[in-house]
């Protein structure tokens, strides 16, 4: 019954990230909104069942206008990729097959970038600089997670529209009912691991000695550091979870 509910919750927050897509402009607050309530679902923290769904809408409200800022990030990373291709494709010879190497490479690079954005606006209050600035680094240095993070997405849109070409409508009907929540679902198990699991300050902490901690944390202005430990207060006195609590 738990693993029903929690279904329930993910085609429930999956068609409500399908329409408030629609409008485009919001597709950024909406991806925020997913990662959100995805993560407080991976993490167990639905515990009256509607957690989820009031999560959805306050970070939806809370992040509108820093979440359309790197929406347009992503879109002008996403256009530059196409105009490198359409570039690149046009060279001849050995230079053109070198170019075309670097098309990937740099392809691959950005998409392991682009994939961290959301989850990571979702996740902590950082200025868009520092979202951008962050992402990056966790790209690289959770790298074992960010092949995994990539793959799955991947697959699951290879085996939707390329495995079986003539079953394009029922996997668009599959999509739009649970497609995004549930990839986003199966994505913050390791978009959690990937921010336990790194020694990376995510913001300059005023406590902070200059050194970079040994370990798999993050640091960021909503935690105490101790050495190499986290003090984390009672989560019955930070209501807002997602944004201070690993």
């Amino acid at each position: 019954m738990g693993a029903l509910r929690t279904f329930a919750d993910i085609v429930l927050l999956n068609v409500l990230f399908c329409a408030l897509c629609l409008p485009v402009v919001t597709m950024g607050p909406a991806l925020t909104a997913l990662h959100s309530s995805m993560q407080l679902l991976s993490a167990g923290r639905n515990s009256d069942g509607n957690e989820a769904i009031r999560e959805f809408f306050k970070e939806f409200k809370r992040s509108f206008f820093k979440s359309i800022g790197l929406f347009v990030v992503v879109i002008a990373v996403i256009i530059f990729i196409f105009i490198y291709h359409a570039v690149v494709w046009k060279l001849d010879g050995a230079a053109g097959r070198v170019y075309r190497l670097t098309f990937f490479l740099l392809a691959f690079i950005l998409a392991a970038f682009l994939q961290y954005i959301f989850p990571v606006a979702a996740r902590f209050q950082l200025g868009i600089p520092d979202i951008i600035r962050n992402s990056f680094l966790l790209a690289i240095a959770a790298a074992p997670w960010t092949l995994l993070a990539l793959a799955l997405p991947a697959a699951a849109v290879y085996i939707s529209f390329f495995m079986d070409p003539s079953g394009f409508r029922i996997a668009i009907f599959l999509w739009a009912v649970c497609g995004f929540g549930l990839i986003a679902y199966l994505d913050s198990f390791i978009y959690l691991k990937a921010f336990k699991k790194l020694g990376v300050r995510l913001k300059d902490d005023p406590r902070d000695d200059g050194t970079v901690p040994e370990g798999a944390l993050f640091i960021d202005e909503d935690h105490n550091r101790d050495g190499n430990t986290m003090e984390i207060t009672d989560r019955e006195s930070m209501p807002d979870w997602n944004k201070r609590e690993l």
